[in-house]
């Protein structure tokens, strides 16, 4: 804002005409309230009102112009909604006095996921259960002014695996999943569900500096799959059972913190609601924690 006020101001000095021979002189304005630029065929006015630690400051300068004088004028504009590409280098600006809102494409998450308030014989191995996520495919942010607060809203994708891989695994049994032991003899690789959604996070951020950040918010899954698979060997012939399940909560709620470093977050999630039906499936909630590129 600095190098464009100062630009202004000089252009307008130097359509004075050659022939005045008149001295150039410079005026810096650090942070000014409203600039106005008024100019006609034979004239060019500068206001502005307010700077830094005036905010009653005024000043304005008119240059008039001889009416045979060439004038060149250039403008830029900046347009208050913007693209922020992840893993790029430029640097944002956001501590304006103007409330502005831009729009971001956020990056890619891999974590682990556990199992909590599980019930007996359901142990979820929580070093071999997995999340991924694109949390932000498109994330609407609003920034209020001069403020280190900032509120954004996103649509992104999630796959949650819980794996088991002791001696017990999920078993179909019509419309209930039960938990139950493998049979007599098996080799056991493992037995997991799967459920996949479509995520919205509202979060709302605090911008200590640069490269640091704070996000906390709940983020809306509509849950739009979940299946069972379960693999061992029995008598030497490897078995896989699958499953696709029809008694899930098709919406649940997680509630998600952040720490972000020069773009790098460190989340944790944590989901109060049931992740199955309970009247059909065993009752648990469910914990996550990991990295994001591009937070």
């Amino acid at each position: 804002m600095k190098k464009k006020i100062s630009t202004l101001i000089a252009l307008a000095l130097l359509t004075t005409p050659a022939m005045a021979q008149q001295e150039m002189t410079r005026e810096v304005f650090l942070e000014p309230n409203e600039v106005i630029i008024e100019s006609s065929n034979d004239s060019m006015s500068v206001t502005i009102h307010g700077r830094q630690g005036e905010p009653n400051f005024h000043y304005n300068h008119t240059v008039v112009l001889a009416q045979d004088e060439v004038t060149v004028t250039r403008e830029h504009r900046t347009d208050i909604i913007d693209f922020n590409i992840p893993f790029s280098k430029k640097k944002k600006e956001h501590n304006t006095r103007r409330a502005h809102s831009e729009v971001h494409i956020c990056g890619f998450g891999v974590g682990f996921v556990d199992a909590l308030d599980t019930p007996d014989g359901m142990n979820v191995d929580m070093g071999a259960s997995y999340e991924l996520m694109a949390p932000s495919l498109l994330s609407w942010a609003w920034y209020p002014g001069r403020s280190p607060f900032f509120l954004s809203i996103g649509l992104g994708l999630n796959w949650k695996n819980y794996r088991m891989t002791d001696r017990n695994r999920f078993i179909p049994e019509g419309n209930d999943i039960v938990i139950g032991p493998y049979p007599e003899g098996a080799a056991i690789e493992f037995s997991r569900l799967k459920v996949f959604s479509w995520m919205v996070p509202m979060l709302m951020s605090y911008e200590f500096n640069d490269w640091l950040r704070l996000r906390f918010g709940p983020v809306v899954n509509i849950n739009t799959h979940a299946s069972l698979k379960t693999r061992y060997s029995l008598e030497g012939k490897g078995k896989k059972e699958t499953h696709n399940l029809q008694h899930y909560n098709r919406l649940t709620v997680d509630l998600m913190g952040a720490v972000c470093i020069k773009g790098l977050g460190f989340y944790v999630k944590y989901s109060p609601c049931e992740v199955l039906d309970t009247d059909y499936a065993p009752s648990f909630k469910g914990i996550s924690t990991g990295l994001i590129l591009g937070f």
